[in-house]
């Protein structure tokens, strides 16, 4: 009897060892244990592939250690584009007013009727590839109790191994007496989970920086560029004083010795025949043009505010550029990067200016421009976030010594809110045109409806909207950028629509309506990118086609 039971024991171990050690299409990143009554109950998970189907994935829970109970809830025939997060809740309305956004899907409490001493299963059909907790154990007192608070994976998990406590945060008691999430001491980390995963060291992230750290994964804003700076030069190899080690030239070149008579070309001492021969045997010589810099780096504005810089070493002088605005996250160096092969391709000078949470605060200081300040004060334009474009632009060509005439606006997410808003109240005679990708939100045109979603008590600064349809603008949609989660939710903002790709589809219809009301020229467009969601790096790309080729 004893071995007749333990040889399936075992074969069904190796089974679910099996089943684990495959890579997983899906993962669970996070369970939460609310404090209302015992909601919000929901799992986040995470997809790493492309998934056509996700009606073949299912949940179950495995309460109290008596085993596993299989699949109590299937997911619905949907896709999920590879790197999105998603949310499965057993209710919506706490987990709405507790996290301040909508789940993605809603079980009504089939599989997410887990405590935080219960194990969860995640099935792909009648297999288990990943699992949270022993099915077998009542979790109470265990490591990965979180009875009324979350647990959350480390994104460096491997995920073969089955379920290793090593790779999870486990905060018991994170949840109690709270109301919201924001009043958490330790908060569940919602949506923060990534692949590809690198430790989190933090540090100096700029190559130029006297303290650049090679290793750091975080900048933390520590970059000092005192050397840097201190070590500029002459970097033009025809000039007298040329410095290879100059990191940036000073405009300290020199063609000629220091001279009383500055017409001495060979500095004998006085102006004669073999000065005039020298001249006469130079003229009609085509002077080489040298860019200050190349490659990737960054440089300061204003002494202030960063600008990340990609620049081909084929570049000419009369380069396009194509200034790139970040998300929320306020990574401009990871926009930046986004464009450095469409750069190379297309002969392209990338600008993108960093605008930091700190000297740019939330939503006012950067997203809708610093029209207004965080008091909600009316700002004098000059005071704008959107007037520093210009003189970033001015000061980038005397810098470089470009003669493109006209540059392009490019942001995505919270940069995609800057730029049509930019377009709408601000404008430049030096922007040629300008794509505003997978906003959050908008800025509509419509009279009636109150700033920051309308037009109703907007600034009177700035330009008219009939100026502003002149102006090139393209609305950029990923059409798979349909989660609810992500975006805020406000009744304004929900009025809408209830995801990004809703909203910009609302925000042309409502341009085109009102145009059409005032006649005159439109110069914007809607571009629609075909399955790709929030995701920057697809949207550069198609951005790059849509203008140069």
């Amino acid at each position: 009897m004893v071995r007749g039971f333990a040889y399936p024991m075992l074969i069904c171990t190796l089974l679910m060892f099996l089943h684990l050690s495959v890579a997983a299409q899906l993962r669970i990143t996070g369970l939460v244990h609310g404090p209302l009554s015992g909601a919000p109950k929901a799992l986040e998970l995470y997809a790493e592939i492309d998934i056509e189907d996700l009606s073949t994935y299912g949940i179950g829970t495995a309460n109290n250690g008596t085993g596993s109970a299989g699949v109590e809830w299937w997911f619905p025939a949907v896709s999920m584009d590879a790197g999105m997060l998603f949310t499965v809740s057993k209710e919506s309305p706490v987990f709405h007013d507790f996290f301040g956004v909508q789940p993605d899907f809603v079980d009504n409490g089939a599989a997410c009727n887990f405590n935080g001493n219960d194990a969860v299963e995640l099935f792909s059909g009648a297999s288990v590839i990943d699992r949270f907790g022993d099915p077998d154990t009542d979790g109470t007192g265990t490591l990965w109790d979180y009875e009324y608070g979350w647990s959350y994976r480390n994104c460096a998990d491997p995920g073969t191994n089955g379920f290793d406590i090593d790779f999870w945060e486990v905060v018991p008691g994170a949840m109690s007496g709270i109301l919201t999430n924001g009043d958490a001491n330790t908060p569940f980390p919602l949506g923060t989970y990534w692949i590809p995963c690198a430790p989190s060291i933090h540090g100096c992230t700029e190559p130029h920086a006297d303290n650049y750290n090679p290793n750091a994964t975080i900048d933390d804003s520590s970059c000092s560029y005192i050397q840097f700076f201190a070590s500029g030069g002459c970097t033009y190899s025809g000039a007298s004083n040329y410095d290879t080690t100059a990191l940036f030239d000073d405009g300290t070149c020199a063609f000629i010795a220091s001279t009383s008579c500055p017409y001495d070309l060979n500095q004998n001492g006085s102006v004669d025949v073999p000065d005039l021969l020298m001249f006469l045997g130079a003229f009609g010589t085509t002077c080489a043009w040298e860019p200050v810099f190349t490659d990737s780096g960054m440089y300061t504005f204003n002494d202030d505010i960063p600008i990340h810089f990609f620049i081909p070493l084929s570049v000419t002088p009369d380069a396009d550029i194509v200034m790139v605005f970040h998300g929320n996250n306020r990574n401009a160096s990871e926009y930046r990067d986004s464009w450095i092969a469409h750069a190379n391709t297309h002969n392209l000078i990338i600008l993108a200016p960093e605008f930091s949470a700190s000297d740019f605060p939330g939503s006012a200081g950067y997203m809708q421009g610093g029209m207004y300040n965080e008091n909600g004060e009316e700002q004098p334009m000059e005071a704008w976030t959107f007037s520093l474009i210009d003189s970033m632009i001015v000061d980038f060509h005397n810098l470089f010594g470009s003669t493109d005439a006209f540059i392009d606006l490019w942001g995505h997410s919270a940069g995609g809110q800057f730029v049509h808003r930019f377009m709408l109240f601000k404008g430049s005679p030096w922007v040629d045109r300008a794509i505003a990708a997978n906003s959050g939100w908008y800025t509509c045109t419509t009279a009636d409806v109150a700033y920051p979603y309308g037009l109703l008590n907007a600034p009177d600064q700035g330009i008219g909207v009939a100026q502003a349809f002149s102006s090139t603008l393209t609305v950029s949609l990923g059409t798979a950028d349909t989660l609810y989660s992500g975006p805020i939710h406000t009744p304004e903002a929900d009025a809408q629509g209830l995801n990004r790709f809703e909203r910009g589809v609302h925000f042309w219809n409502e341009a085109v309506e009102h145009h059409n009301s005032l006649g005159g020229p439109l110069n914007w467009s809607l571009f629609e990118v075909n399955g790709v969601g929030h995701t920057h790096q697809a949207m550069a790309a198609a951005a790059a086609l849509f203008w140069f080729e």
